[in-house]
């Protein structure tokens, strides 16, 4: 939102004199500033406030408002206003978050943050955090302290470990703001630096292969890297599928692609330099191991 104001003959505001293109900022600006931020704010809470519920998130513009208004408003202006502007998902680490707004009376059970969450401040997270968090402007900090919302400052791996697979869950040590701690346990996670050093966690091999699979893309990769982040993606794909494969003594049936009409093999048995192919179709297929 701009405030444009047309300098003419008899303003009573203090042209800079002899163009008239500017103001002085003397005390008769500073009156006429407060006046139009009271305006302003008077304006924004009224406008929001007649907005039907479900019209409210339809466009972003009110989320800029509402920024607005707080910027402008007094502090109890501020505790009036039933919404505020906040981002669902404080594990989002992209550059352009979606904010939303959302009423200060459906806050009670979330916690918050002003950062995106990192883990040992350099690893990004993707999984089922148990707890819910909001992300939110830090000028909006002392509302939701005063709310009774727990801040959450910094996240710390507990018994570090640096496989690329970890057969256990991923325990973390949450920090609050005031110097409180608490624990907690994430099943199945992946966590990522910005050098893509990555690791997952989780209890059974299809726990662990199903949450790489699904978040892998959405962490992996750095934009100030030589490599694109299809290309980054590509790698820690390959790297994952092989410590799996070796972890687990999981043989993909890709690796035997070099058969005829591999997707239909039933089972296959070796006899001395020669292998038998058994297909799906109850046919056969002999051929002679040879190294070459």
């Amino acid at each position: 939102m701009k405030i444009y104001y047309d300098v003419k003959k008899g303003t009573p505001l203090t042209p800079v004199y002899p163009d008239r293109a500017s103001i002085v900022k003397d005390n008769k600006l500073l009156e006429f500033d407060a006046f139009i931020d009271r305006e302003v704010t008077s304006f924004i809470k009224e406008y929001v406030m007649k907005l039907p519920f479900e019209e409210l998130n339809d466009k972003g513009a009110q989320v800029s408002l509402l920024h607005t208004f707080y910027s402008l408003c007094t502090e109890e202006e501020a505790k009036q206003m039933p919404w505020i502007p906040v981002m669902k998902d404080a594990f989002d680490y992209s550059d352009y978050p979606d904010e939303v707004l959302m009423l200060k009376s459906d806050m009670s059970s979330y916690h918050f943050c002003t950062e995106s969450l990192h883990i040992d401040s350099d690893y990004r997270l993707a999984g089922d955090f148990p707890l819910p968090v909001l992300r939110i402007n830090p000028s909006y900090r002392m509302i939701l302290r005063e709310l009774g919302l727990k801040e959450i400052t910094d996240l710390y791996i507990m018994d570090k470990e640096y496989d690329t697979i970890i057969q256990k869950p991923l325990k973390l040590k949450i920090e609050f703001h005031a110097n409180k701690e608490e624990e907690c346990e994430l099943k199945t996670a992946v966590i990522c630096d910005y050098s893509n050093d990555f690791h997952v966690y989780g209890t059974n091999s299809t726990d662990i292969y199903r949450v790489f699979m699904q978040n892998y893309d959405e962490i992996i990769g750095d934009t100030d890297s030589f490599d694109s982040i299809e290309t980054q993606q590509e790698y820690a794909l390959r790297e994952f599928l092989s410590e799996y494969e070796k972890t687990f003594s999981v043989v993909n049936r890709r690796n035997f692609s070099f058969l005829p009409n591999y997707s239909q093999v039933k089972s296959i048995t070796f006899d001395k330099n020669n292998i038998r192919v058994h297909y799906l179709d109850n046919s056969d297929k002999e051929f002679l191991l040879e190294a070459l």
